[in-house]
């Protein structure tokens, strides 16, 4: 290996490609401080919290009092009344909002370089065509299975109806063997 390629790499480098791979984040992220301060959030964020170009979050108040309108009361109670340097959570919620009707709704703890709580990471992903689609094979899974158990309860009459058909034949065979 070259000594070229082992150089270090510069701390402007590394922010520039941190940042490149924050705002281009299919999912919305935020992360905040130790002291609960935002530190950098995506558009992604920011449009699902439908923020106007020029609102600001500035800590986690401003996030949870934004997320109230969108998130389901139990979770939005659960993250008010557990919210704290440990707190984390992972969930996938109905999400009010115009493009979005499902979301998976995660808070985890980042720590520094010396494993010290330094803030979290919030991440909300788009899981609508996830959760429809899985409906929908839910749904198509039990019209298969009743339709079985129907098929499988004709199968058994038409079974009963044989069994006499059969009955009757030999009925019918005996009276023509006594008749002659």
């Amino acid at each position: 290996i070259s000594k070229k390629n082992n150089r270090p790499i510069k701390p402007d480098s590394v922010n520039f490609v941190l940042n490149t791979l924050i705002q281009s984040s299919p999912d919305a992220l935020l992360i905040t401080g130790f002291e609960g301060h935002v530190i950098q959030y995506n558009k992604k964020f920011a449009s699902l919290l439908i923020l106007a170009a020029d609102a600001l979050l500035k800590n986690e108040e401003d996030v949870i009092s934004q997320l109230r309108n969108h998130l389901p009361g139990y979770f939005f109670q659960k993250i008010i009344s557990e919210n704290g340097p440990d707190f984390s959570c992972c969930e996938d919620v109905e999400f009010n909002h115009p493009d979005i009707k499902y979301a998976q709704c995660q808070i985890a703890p980042i720590q520094d370089a010396s494993g010290k709580k330094a803030g979290k990471l919030w991440v909300i992903r788009d899981r609508t065509d996830f959760i429809q689609n899985q409906k929908s094979v839910e749904h198509a899974s039990r019209d298969i299975e009743k339709r079985k158990f129907e098929f499988e309860k004709k199968n058994q009459d038409l079974g009963k109806a044989y069994r006499e058909v059969e009955e009757l034949n030999k009925s019918v065979t005996e009276a023509n063997r006594l008749k002659s």
